[in-house]
């Protein structure tokens, strides 16, 4: 399991959901992972104003390798899509 923590120096209401993706660097292009099992997904919650935003990514349900990978996520400003990207390596 990755944690993400996302700062919010400017304390926005940002809402979410829970979709994301796990993305592997291939072939000099990122890649979209599929799941190795469905996971449900929780809808949109409110817009929060918080200083700090904690998230957990569960990548066991990913077939992972060695390689350099990053989690994709989009938080929401109102009608603003926010896209936030946090890479890491396997060795």
């Amino acid at each position: 399991e990755v944690f993400a923590i996302v700062s919010n120096p400017k304390h926005l209401s940002l809402g979410y959901d829970s979709a994301w993706n796990l993305e592997k660097w291939e072939n000099s292009q990122w890649i979209i992972l599929d799941k190795k099992k469905h996971t449900n997904y929780f809808a949109e919650l409110p817009f929060l104003a918080v200083y700090y935003y904690c998230f957990s990514f569960p990548i066991e349900y990913y077939p992972i390798t060695k390689g350099k990978y990053r989690i994709t996520k989009s938080l929401w400003d109102k009608d603003r899509e926010i896209k936030l990207n946090a890479m890491f390596e396997i060795n």
